[in-house]
Protein backbone atom coordinates (compact mmCIF):
# COMPACT_ATOMS: atom_id res chain seq x y z
CA UNK A 1 0.00 0.00 0.00
CA UNK A 2 1.57 3.28 -1.10
CA UNK A 3 1.96 5.98 1.50
CA UNK A 4 0.30 9.22 0.47
CA UNK A 5 2.52 12.26 0.46
CA UNK A 6 1.23 15.06 2.68
CA UNK A 7 1.44 18.73 1.83
CA UNK A 8 4.74 20.25 2.81
CA UNK A 9 5.43 23.24 5.02
CA UNK A 10 7.82 26.04 4.16
CA UNK A 11 10.89 26.63 6.30
CA UNK A 12 13.15 29.60 5.65
CA UNK A 13 16.58 29.52 7.25
CA UNK A 14 19.89 31.29 7.02
CA UNK A 15 23.11 29.28 7.00
CA UNK A 16 26.79 29.93 6.44
CA UNK A 17 27.57 30.15 2.69
CA UNK A 18 30.28 27.47 3.02
CA UNK A 19 27.77 25.12 4.64
CA UNK A 20 25.28 25.79 1.85
CA UNK A 21 27.92 25.11 -0.81
CA UNK A 22 28.93 21.84 0.86
CA UNK A 23 25.26 20.82 1.16
CA UNK A 24 24.68 21.56 -2.52
CA UNK A 25 27.65 19.35 -3.48
CA UNK A 26 26.42 16.56 -1.19
CA UNK A 27 22.90 16.80 -2.62
CA UNK A 28 24.25 16.70 -6.18
CA UNK A 29 26.39 13.63 -5.41
CA UNK A 30 23.35 11.95 -3.81
CA UNK A 31 21.25 12.84 -6.89
CA UNK A 32 18.71 14.82 -4.90
CA UNK A 33 17.76 18.42 -4.28
CA UNK A 34 19.24 20.31 -1.35
CA UNK A 35 15.74 20.44 0.18
CA UNK A 36 15.44 16.66 -0.10
CA UNK A 37 18.89 16.17 1.41
CA UNK A 38 18.15 18.44 4.36
CA UNK A 39 14.78 16.75 4.94
CA UNK A 40 16.41 13.30 4.83
CA UNK A 41 19.19 14.25 7.25
CA UNK A 42 16.82 16.00 9.64
CA UNK A 43 14.41 13.05 9.59
CA UNK A 44 17.23 10.58 10.34
CA UNK A 45 18.50 12.75 13.18
CA UNK A 46 15.05 13.19 14.73
CA UNK A 47 14.42 9.42 14.55
CA UNK A 48 17.80 8.72 16.14
CA UNK A 49 17.16 11.00 19.11
CA UNK A 50 13.54 9.93 19.55
CA UNK A 51 11.51 12.89 18.29
CA UNK A 52 10.09 10.89 15.37
CA UNK A 53 8.90 7.28 15.47
CA UNK A 54 10.96 4.63 13.71
CA UNK A 55 8.93 2.45 11.36
CA UNK A 56 9.17 -1.25 12.12
CA UNK A 57 8.40 -2.20 8.53
CA UNK A 58 12.09 -2.68 7.73
CA UNK A 59 12.58 -5.06 10.67
CA UNK A 60 9.60 -7.16 9.53
CA UNK A 61 11.00 -7.35 6.00
CA UNK A 62 14.38 -8.48 7.31
CA UNK A 63 12.74 -11.15 9.49
CA UNK A 64 10.67 -12.38 6.51
CA UNK A 65 13.80 -12.49 4.32
CA UNK A 66 15.60 -14.53 6.99
CA UNK A 67 12.71 -17.01 7.12
CA UNK A 68 12.71 -17.26 3.31
CA UNK A 69 16.47 -17.84 3.31
CA UNK A 70 16.09 -20.62 5.86
CA UNK A 71 13.38 -22.27 3.77
CA UNK A 72 15.59 -22.08 0.65
CA UNK A 73 18.54 -23.48 2.61
CA UNK A 74 16.42 -26.47 3.70
CA UNK A 75 15.43 -27.09 0.10
CA UNK A 76 19.04 -26.92 -1.10
CA UNK A 77 20.18 -29.22 1.69
CA UNK A 78 17.43 -31.73 0.81
CA UNK A 79 18.63 -31.79 -2.79
CA UNK A 80 22.28 -32.13 -1.78
CA UNK A 81 21.63 -34.93 0.72
CA UNK A 82 19.20 -36.79 -1.54
CA UNK A 83 21.95 -38.98 -2.98
CA UNK A 84 24.14 -39.10 0.13
CA UNK A 85 25.18 -42.41 1.65
CA UNK A 86 25.53 -40.94 5.13
CA UNK A 87 23.14 -42.07 7.88
CA UNK A 88 20.04 -39.92 8.59
CA UNK A 89 21.43 -38.83 11.96
CA UNK A 90 24.30 -37.10 10.16
CA UNK A 91 21.80 -35.41 7.83
CA UNK A 92 19.89 -34.02 10.81
CA UNK A 93 23.09 -32.67 12.37
CA UNK A 94 24.25 -31.12 9.09
CA UNK A 95 20.86 -29.46 8.57
CA UNK A 96 20.88 -28.04 12.10
CA UNK A 97 24.41 -26.64 11.70
CA UNK A 98 23.67 -25.09 8.31
CA UNK A 99 20.30 -23.56 9.12
CA UNK A 100 20.61 -22.59 12.77
CA UNK A 101 19.12 -19.13 13.21
CA UNK A 102 19.29 -16.82 16.20
CA UNK A 103 16.13 -16.86 18.28
CA UNK A 104 15.80 -13.10 17.88
CA UNK A 105 16.67 -11.29 14.67
CA UNK A 106 18.62 -8.10 15.31
CA UNK A 107 18.49 -5.41 12.66
CA UNK A 108 21.42 -3.03 12.72
CA UNK A 109 21.17 0.40 11.19
CA UNK A 110 24.01 0.54 8.66
CA UNK A 111 23.36 4.10 7.52
CA UNK A 112 26.26 6.50 7.77
CA UNK A 113 25.96 9.09 10.46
Amino acid sequence: MAEQRRKTATLNLRIDPNLKEAAERAAFNDQRSITSLIEKLLTEHLKTIGYLPVKQLHARRVAQAAADAKRMAHSAIDKALQHSTEPPSVHVERRRALTEMPTRVVVKDRRRK
